[in-house]
């Protein structure tokens, strides 16, 4: 997975591939622009999976999860394919996640070798 945390609150509008979306608080009079996480995540999510494949690796199950740690804030996102969780929420949903593939734990064993490897470049 690919996990972007936030603590937005407000209400936060846009469209799934919009390159920013708006956050609207009461206390504010102005809406502030945010730049988009899914497209964020995407990026993330495309990079990490060359490098896998880069090493022989082929994991085709690199989802995209956004948590956000305000449980006030209210997002009004058209388009939205990735769930957007509480903190609280965000263990179980991966742990009930179902892929293309069922890994083995020497296949994940594999895959932390090569992050540690590559996070110490």
């Amino acid at each position: 997975f690919v996990i972007e945390t936030k603590n937005w609150g407000g209400t936060i509008k846009g469209f799934a591939d919009d390159q920013v979306w708006h956050q609207e608080k009461r206390n504010l009079s102005r809406v502030v622009t945010l730049r988009n996480p899914v497209l964020q995540n995407r990026d993330h999510a495309e990079i990490l999976s060359k490098v896998m494949e880069s090493y022989g690796i082929h994991w085709p199950d690199i989802d995209s999860v956004l948590v956000n740690r305000n449980p006030r804030a209210r997002f009004i996102i058209e388009g939205m394919q990735i769930p957007v969780l509480e903190p609280g929420e965000a263990c179980e949903w991966i742990a009930g996640y179902r892929g293309e593939k069922t890994y083995s734990d020497a296949d994940i064993d594999e895959v932390v070798a090569l992050l540690q490897k590559v996070s110490r470049t």
